[in-house]
């Protein structure tokens, strides 16, 4: 969901205004958010220069956290620490990521998944 200003919680009228509120804010932004931000009217130049550096981050994070072209990243429903790794199949089933072999999909949690991958 696509949102004016992110500095504007969900459900209220007002938010960060103030250069440390706003740069507090911005350090859960995701990419969206951070860019939305930009388009914020009046906003500080210490913040602009944050957000500048979060998306170059969040772009470098993007192109490194899935290896080897792998576009979900899963969890096993009972065990928090076990990720997985997998594909979409050509009907949208997760497939393992190296033996290419379906996975159920009660066992395995998504925990993101790159944009356009579907």
């Amino acid at each position: 969901m696509s949102q004016a200003n992110p500095f504007i919680p969900p459900g209220r009228e007002y938010g960060a205004v103030d250069t440390e509120n706003r740069l507090r804010a911005l350090e859960g932004f995701d990419l969206v958010q951070c860019r939305a931000a930009l388009a914020v009217p009046h906003l500080q130049k210490t913040v602009e220069k944050k957000l500048l550096s979060r998306i170059r981050q969040l772009e470098k994070l993007s192109a490194t956290e899935y290896p080897c072209g792998i576009t979900v990243k899963l969890k096993y429903h009972s065990d928090d620490e076990c990720i997985g790794w997998a594909h979409r199949g050509d009907n949208g089933a997760l497939l393992s990521a190296y033996s290419r072999t379906p996975l159920d999909p009660d066992a395995w949690i998504i925990v993101s998944e790159q944009e356009g991958s579907l």
